[in-house]
């Protein structure tokens, strides 16, 4: 990686005049050159071809049954059913708080010992051990041992979406760290700045891309830990609301629900890359994508 101020005016470069080819046309696939406007319809297109095949395929043909695999139209009445729920704010409101705690958890803790494992080689031997066995347990086996430690409610199960979601913040930040030019480490010893500000200023800017990449890893572990932690012990949550209504058949609402989780996981994806393209510009976008 090279300095941080020499990089961003040659991307910026790169971006304005994309590569041609001898005969003078841009070169890459069509779907680069692509604006955003005529991306956004190819998908949407492209959206509305799988629905139908899949409407057409389960709720006319009936291909598979349909208490199994919903169609599209069934899902949409599921969306109109728990509208109506008396009790679907509470679910929405548990499963949200329950997320975005342990997710945020997983952000803090992660970044912290990412950047102190990546900047020292004896930290990263020391707990290199303890984090790797972590790692490599399955964060469904910490689901009794968390009844155990926090007993029960809602505790269990944001400590379940921390550690699914923790390593990739972790790891990512770690890297992002090693990644650093030895050079500008060189320079900063050379003009006598604080360890403290050379995390600050130069560390922390130059794993922020690496950050970002995590906390999108992050998000769709912490939602995938959310409701499977829900289904094995909560009654309340979205997960706790899917493994009750698939055990009385009611697939287009459960079905309906996942979509909303998707949709939340998606969201936040996508915002954070948003965030990460503002806040780290002297960045490929490749590097956030």
């Amino acid at each position: 990686m090279t300095s941080i101020g020499a990089t961003g005016p040659r991307l910026d470069t790169v971006r304005d005049e994309p590569p041609t080819t001898m005969e003078g046309g841009p070169t890459g696939s069509w779907w680069e050159r692509l604006d955003r406007r005529t991306t956004a319809v190819v998908l949407a297109i492209e959206a509305a071809l799988i629905l139908l095949v899949w409407q057409v395929a389960i709720g006319v043909l009936q291909l598979v049954n349909p208490v199994f695999l919903p169609p599209p139209s069934r899902i949409l009445e599921g969306f109109g059913t728990l509208a109506a729920r008396d009790d679907i704010l509470q679910h929405l409101g548990t499963s949200l708080w329950v997320w975005i705690l342990g997710f945020t958890l997983a952000v803090v803790v992660g970044v912290v010992l990412g950047v102190l494992t990546g900047a020292s080689i004896p930290v990263e031997r020391l707990s290199s051990p303890v984090l790797w066995t972590i790692y490599a347990t399955p964060w469904l086996a910490y689901r009794p041992l968390s009844v155990v430690w926090f007993g029960f409610g809602l505790a269990p199960i944001v400590f379940l979406v921390f550690i699914a979601s923790l390593f990739p913040v972790l790891l990512n930040t770690a890297a992002g760290v090693r990644s650093v030019d030895p050079s500008l480490l060189q320079a900063s010893r050379v003009f006598g700045i604080s360890r403290l500000r050379t995390y600050r200023s130069i560390l922390l800017p130059s794993a922020l891309p690496f950050v970002i990449v995590g906390m999108r890893q992050s998000a769709v572990m912490a939602t995938i830990s959310l409701i499977v932690a829900e289904m094995m012990g909560s009654s309340v949550g979205l997960g706790a609301l899917v493994g009750i209504l698939t055990s009385r058949y009611q697939t287009g609402q459960a079905f309906a629900l996942v979509v909303i989780a998707v949709l939340w996981t998606v969201i936040i994806g996508q915002l954070l890359k948003a965030i990460g393209q503002r806040v780290a510009p002297w960045q490929t976008d490749a590097r956030l994508s």
